[in-house]
């Protein structure tokens, strides 16, 4: 029976916008120069999972509580919650100040891409003979709050790594905000655009929804997500501009496949290149959504052609060049880049060791894709096996092979590749195996005739990729709860839920600096990078797997049950029973 639940909806609506006042409220207290110490961190993290097991809880009564007719009050309430959060202080983030500072560098006609932060801050302090340099320097020298932005952002030795889409956002983010604005007010601004984005991908699912012909209200998996509004309207993390492109990139490829159902000889084309145009942006706000290109080339090829298709595939490549481009124009200037021998210190950066790569070069793109690991468990338990230890006594608890074969392993790959062989094998690994299931996915989501197959496939796509990535950010994972209301397998919504034990690795860093964890033999972060991976992610991956042996092989197991029961029945003659 269908049941008007707006009241439900009102009532919890009231209570997670009451959690969010509350975390909001806890959020000023992580303001930079705030004492680690003093930071409420397992309290502020303890609102978000309170929140979670809530909004978990109207996920998993959607399909039985049947909330008809409240799409627009969980919109509203869902907005709500975004107002509520978008003035807060960043919690435990702050890539923002980076994005801030990209924008005005863009917005003055120079490119993010050619200096680092820590050029601009060298350059006010002695003149710069390059007039570009200077500029930006003068720049951040006639706005205290200007300076303020560029001096918070994090490994300022590093070149951005943000696409040129988002930098065109970054930009229009630093010419709508008003002359001499205060870094908070800067920060809202930067943050309200993130959430525009935000908010168009929560209407695109609901037209992607409509397409599979599944209720809109199964939205909410997307725009109730507790994470969803932590890592865009508080923390403003620019992965919501590529979502939003990805999403609209995927409704004209559902377009595109229904128009080929309806022998509509004209318009699948046109879907079809306005698919590729939304990818191609959606690879240049943030480079990850190319993992979905052979799904779209292979779905593509079986519904309009070889020919056609092949062109939508072109177009995607070239946007994506064009896009990319600009990334690579500075790489060999170094000569303008300012010295990178120091790195800054957590008080200026507030933890910028969280993620502490030693960087041999100063190339922020190259850096990223070659050292940084965070937060994984199938790329941390691979790297670790083939990382040979210092000392053959103390590898990682879950290393099972030996130094000896660790060590002759890394010296006969040593000639591929160069430095850091562990890292780059593992590396090249992991991306094999997802390359595997990308193309198997793929091959089988062209085969499928309904959107809500095609849908699924584009979530486990960007979904495995995710798992089997060296650095699994809690806001990475945005990058597929936009489809995950196509999943079926609800194993999948935990995952959000689990990521907040992403951020304890704070508080392991703070109170646990230089001494051993609950009688264990890690220390600070140690403990954190070494355990706490097993269990954010490793009940999930084995609920995953039983899943999947129970869903292929069950029908199997049932057979040869009754084939069984058959032999022990009375009435056989190859009766077995004793």
């Amino acid at each position: 029976m269908t049941i008007s639940k707006s009241l439900v909806v009102h009532a919890v609506g009231f209570v997670l916008a009451t959690i969010y006042l509350a975390a909001a409220q806890l959020s000023h207290r992580f303001a930079l120069g705030q004492p680690h110490l003093e930071r409420p961190i397992l309290l502020t993290l303890g609102l978000f999972a309170l929140a979670t097991a809530i909004y978990l809880s109207i996920c998993f009564g959607l399909k039985r509580l049947q909330f008809a007719g409240s799409m627009k009050a969980f919109f509203l309430w869902g907005c709500l919650f975004r107002l509520i959060l978008i003035p807060s202080t960043p919690i435990l983030e702050i890539d923002i100040y980076r994005y801030v500072w990209d924008g005005i560098a863009t917005s003055e006609g120079i490119s993010p891409f050619r200096y680092p932060p820590i050029a601009i801050t060298d350059a006010i302090e002695t003149n710069s003979d390059d007039p570009s340099l200077q500029s930006l320097a003068s720049v951040a020298s006639n706005d205290p709050g200007v300076e303020q932005i560029l001096r918070q952002v994090h490994y300022p030795e590093l070149t951005t790594v943000y696409p040129p889409v988002s930098q065109a956002v970054f930009a229009a983010a630093a010419v709508t905000t008003l002359d001499k604005a205060s870094p908070s007010a800067r920060l809202v601004v930067m943050k309200s655009w993130i959430v525009a984005f935000d908010l168009f991908t929560w209407g695109i699912i609901i037209l992607m929804l409509k397409e599979a012909n599944l209720p809109i209200n199964m939205s909410i998996i997307y725009g109730w997500c507790p994470l969803v509004l932590k890592e865009f309207s508080n923390s403003g993390h620019l992965d919501s501009i590529a979502v939003a492109f990805s999403c609209a990139a995927m409704l004209f490829v559902i377009k595109a496949t229904k128009d080929v159902k309806a022998k509509k000889i004209q318009l699948p084309l046109i879907d079809a290149f306005a698919a590729s145009t939304f990818f191609g942006l959606a690879i240049g706000a943030k480079l990850f959504p190319i993992i979905w290109t052979p799904l779209v080339a292979f779905v593509f090829w079986r519904r309009i052609g070889f020919a056609k298709a092949s062109l939508c595939v072109a177009t995607i490549i070239g946007l994506s060049a064009l896009f990319v481009l600009p990334m690579t124009d500075y790489a060999n200037l170094s000569d303008n880049r300012g010295e990178t021998t120091s790195t800054p210190t957590s008080d200026d950066t507030d933890f910028v060791d969280l993620a502490p790569p030693q960087p041999d070069t100063d190339e922020g793109l190259k850096t990223f894709l070659t050292q940084w690991e965070m937060n994984d468990l199938i790329f941390l338990a691979v790297v670790e096996n083939v990382r040979p230890s210092s000392s053959p006594n103390s590898p990682p608890w879950f290393v099972i092979t030996s130094n000896t074969f660790r060590q002759k392993l890394n010296d006969r790959i040593a000639i591929l590749f160069g430095t850091d062989i562990p890292f780059r094998f593992t590396r090249l690994l992991t991306g094999m195996m997802f390359v595997a299931i990308a193309f198997v996915i793929a091959i089988r989501a062209s085969k499928a005739t309904e959107a809500k197959t095609l849908l699924e496939s584009t979530f486990l796509t960007v979904a495995w990729f995710w798992l089997l990535c060296p650095t699994q950010n809690p806001w990475y994972w945005t990058w597929a709860l936009a489809f995950l209301p196509f999943a079926t397998n609800r194993i999948w919504w935990l995952v959000s839920a689990a990521l907040w034990l992403y951020y304890t690795r704070f508080w392991f860093q703070t109170h646990y600096t230089g001494q051993t964890v609950w009688n264990t033999s890690y220390a600070g972060t140690d403990f954190f990078d070494f355990v706490i991976p097993w269990i954010e992610f490793g009940p999930i991956l084995v609920m995953l797997m039983l899943n999947w042996l129970f869903r292929n092989y069950s029908a199997y197991f049932a057979g040869f049950a009754k084939n069984i029961s058959r032999c022990l029945s009375p009435g056989n003659k190859y009766n077995l029973s004793l």
